[in-house]
């Protein structure tokens, strides 16, 4: 056996060059699965390390309705104490209900964007994160009680022992009194609850009897006794809505999730960010092409390479060597390549993971874990079978003879063109992938969206009843001050996640099969984004709504085909409280994702739902205008923490799996593309050498540089049309699909190909010419001697 691994590290050094080309392209191939593995391994793993969660489910929402099913992570506020009182034997319920805001300490002011919660007690009896101080029925019982994670102790009040028991107030609303800490949240988790506050603090300000209304930020976990299946819940869950809802309302059913698929299916939100499961295979589909690529390179170079050690394996038999030696010869000598590559490849791998981490969003992940040494080896493995187990089987089997006269061996050259066909194939289905990714973005990201969304400021204000007060302070100043054109109060922007989603009484008649987006926004909404009214009045000032604007897609879904038509008609909403008329309509504005159609939607006021503040700036002003906003955001909240955001951030966040998608084919087509013109350069440098005495002919017979050039290129130019050939319908196939969950879409025009074909053939050109122009400036008298 060392005998194998001193003939392969000589024959490494004998061959450096296509040595270090097999190195190199397996080196990038493994460093990409490698980082592949990390994240996908990552993203599997969340919310696994909880007892029991197997039996662990979220209670989701899915509504029925006439043109399609709508599904919510959120479900009605009656939910949980209902499961409580009808199905005792559920082993245990919990309610969350996500929020923000600012939390202050002393003088200190902290933003907790998305990670504040009111939780019951239960979730924590459900969840299994770990305790430094407290218990959950001890700690989260009692209104204005509440726990908060380690870090956000330390940061809070300098260690987490001193915070027990200290105060923090939370929004203005209401203080809260440490009586637990939890250990810091893993990263690998949906629920992060860096500040829980009981949930019987928010208690009294819920509806316990209204089951229509859905809010997003409220969810409900239950664990199944141990012999209940999700049948039998889902059953439950049935029989508890046929008890409570009205018969004309249960095209609303509530449905149980696993809590291994919250942090997969994308049907659904967390309160974390969602990873399809698309995007995983995806992942896993890249990783097997660059790792096929990687080993296609040596499996051409080593059978290019058969003719030069044919001599070699005729002497070897001649001399008594039997196949199994010579098949364990040349895989030591894969194994010796591949494993210098794996080091390669995880230095590789460790220098890229935090640029990759940062690119999709990740914490910063460290790349060697307890599972790496698992994959490492079986990659080790797998890689020196794939790569050189062809090779080895071909060359060991030639007859000594014909190996001695160094015959070449039939076959291999057109394997050598089907596997560079494989290659670019490969290759360009990534880079017809990136093409259009990259053009679905800039489509998505530059898409008219019924608003304008240009240098509006958002800001997150206090809900406070005495912060409320201070809206006409806050208009007036700032539309005195330099640079601002317009000001609003709203719930959310104008395109947000979430929301608030009610079912709506029309001319009397209650509409089951028909789910509202509910608007809360004063009367400058409109102007301030922008907005286009197409028939009727915008609504005056008021605290409620005296009126509604509804968009378009309301309008048409009532049976109105003329917007002035319906301005006039009576709605109401939360059983009659809320009613009044149509008094405009307003053309269709994006409130969700390009990835959505137009929701149903109504405008109005309701000055106690605001929580966002909107200011149309002037861009030529942009300081003064930032400098007043702030300064006036202060002056009437003081204890409130300022921060703002411009609308075309926010936007971008619908996207961000496309985005780092997009990302992510960037990178790996051009590693794909790298690998496959270190390939092509290893066979076209064989080639030429094989062929030298050929070009030396050509040249005394008056070829010229040009002829030597198409000579040695056309060959690989058919290839790399062939392989386009192939790429093109899987590409278009694959991203039809992809594209497909997009309302507003590209086509997949011409264009994108040609280019992607153009670019492939210069890059191989590019390749073939930096080996083939030498070769044909060389003395054709020397390259004919030395033959």
């Amino acid at each position: 056996m060392s005998s194998y691994f001193k003939i392969a590290f000589r024959n490494l050094v004998r061959h450096k060059t296509y040595a270090g080309i097999n190195i190199a392209g397996l080196a990038l191939a493994m460093a990409a699965c490698l980082l592949i593995y990390r994240i996908v391994h990552f993203e599997m793993s969340f919310d696994k390390f909880h007892a029991g969660k197997e039996r662990i489910y979220r209670v989701v929402s899915v509504t029925q309705q006439s043109n399609g099913t709508e599904y919510f992570m959120g479900v009605p506020f009656p939910v949980p104490g209902a499961l409580r009182k009808d199905f005792p034997q559920l082993e245990n319920i919990g309610a969350i209900r996500q929020t923000d805001g600012v939390i202050i300490v002393d003088d200190k002011k902290f933003r907790e964007r998305d990670r504040v919660y009111y939780t019951e007690p239960s979730v924590f009896e459900i969840l299994g994160f770990k305790w430094l101080y407290g218990k959950p029925r001890e700690s989260l019982s009692a209104p204005g009680t509440g726990v908060i994670t380690k870090s956000i102790a330390v940061k809070y009040f300098g260690s987490w022992e001193a915070a027990i028991g200290k105060t923090f107030n939370h929004n203005n609303e209401r203080i809260i009194r440490v009586t637990g800490i939890l250990d810091d949240m893993p990263a690998n988790t949906d629920f992060p609850f860096n500040v829980a506050i009981s949930y019987a603090t928010l208690l009294p300000q819920l509806k316990q009897d209204d089951w229509l209304s859905v809010n997003e930020a409220h969810s409900v976990l239950v664990k199944l006794p141990a012999g209940m299946d999700m049948a039998h819940g889902n059953t439950m869950l049935s029989d508890m809505i046929n008890r409570y809802k009205p018969k004309e309302n249960r095209n609303e059913q509530l449905q149980l999730q696993p809590l291994s698929t919250v942090h997969t299916d994308t049907r659904f939100r967390n309160y974390n960010a969602v990873f399809s499961l698309r995007m995983i295979s995806g992942l896993i589909v890249v990783g097997l092409f660059l790792l096929i690529i990687g080993s296609v390179n040596f499996i051409n170079i080593a059978t290019a390479q058969a003719v030069t050690r044919s001599r070699e394996v005729g002497v070897r038999k001649a001399l008594g060597g039997g196949r199994k030696q010579l098949i364990g010869q040349f895989l030591a000598e894969t194994f010796v390549i591949t494993f210098f590559a794996l080091l390669l490849g995880l230095l590789i791998g460790k220098l890229c993971l935090p640029e990759v981490c940062s690119i999709m969003r990740l914490p910063m992940l460290e790349l060697f874990d307890t599972g790496l040494l698992f994959f490492i080896v079986g990659l080790l493995i797998a890689v020196t079978l794939l790569a050189g187990g062809y090779p080895a089987f071909i060359m060991s089997g030639f007859n000594p003879v014909t190996a001695l006269k160094g015959i070449k061996i039939s076959g291999s050259l057109s394997l050598r063109r089907v596997l560079v066909v494989l290659q670019f194939a490969v290759a360009q289905i990534l880079l017809i992938c990136m093409m259009v990714v990259m053009s679905q973005m800039k489509k998505v990201l530059h898409a008219p969206l019924g608003f304008d969304q240009k240098a509006v400021v958002t800001v997150s204000i206090p809900k406070d009843s005495v912060s409320i007060q201070q809206f006409g302070f806050i208009r007036n100043q700032l539309l005195q001050s330099q640079g601002i054109k317009n000001v609003s109060f709203s719930f959310t922007p104008a395109s947000s996640y979430g929301g608030w989603f009610g079912r709506l009484r029309f001319e009397g008649r209650t509409l089951n099969d028909l789910s509202v987006d509910l608007k809360f926004a004063d009367q400058s909404y409109v102007n301030t984004y922008g907005m286009q009214l197409i028939a009727g009045n915008n609504y005056t000032s008021a605290d409620t709504a005296n009126g509604f604007v509804v968009n378009e897609t309301l309008a048409k879904t009532l049976g109105y085909r003329e917007p002035a038509d319906i301005v006039g008609k009576r709605m109401a909403f939360s059983d009659d409280q809320v009613s009044g008329p149509i008094i405009g309509v307003v053309k269709d504005f994006r409130a969700n994702s390009l990835k959505e159609p137009v929701s149903p939607l109504v405008l109005m006021n309701n000055t106690s739902r605001y929580r966002t503040l909107n200011v149309k700036i002037d861009p030529d002003q942009m300081p003064e205008a930032l400098a007043a906003i702030e300064k006036t955001c202060k002056t009437a909240w003081p204890n409130y923490l300022y921060e703002y955001e411009f609308m075309d951030d926010l936007l971008k966040d619908f996207y961000q799996e496309e985005i780092q998608l997009s990302a992510l084919y960037k990178l790996f087509a051009f590693v794909a593309m790298f690998i496959s013109c270190l390939g092509l350069y290893g066979l076209v440098s064989l080639m030429v050498v094989q062929r030298r005495k050929e070009v030396g002919i050509r040249k005394v017979l008056g070829a010229s540089v040009m002829d030597v050039l198409v000579l040695l290129s056309k060959e690989f130019t058919l290839l790399v049309i062939i392989g386009f050939i192939i790429a093109a319908p899987l590409a278009a196939y694959f991203m039809q699909g992809w594209l497909a969950t997009f309302n507003v879409r590209i086509g997949l025009q011409a264009n994108l190909f040609l280019l992607t074909l153009g670019g492939a053939l210069v890059i191989a050109w590019m390749t073939v010419g930096i080996r083939t122009v030498k070769a044909a400036l060389a003395n054709p008298a020397k390259a004919i001697r030395t033959e």
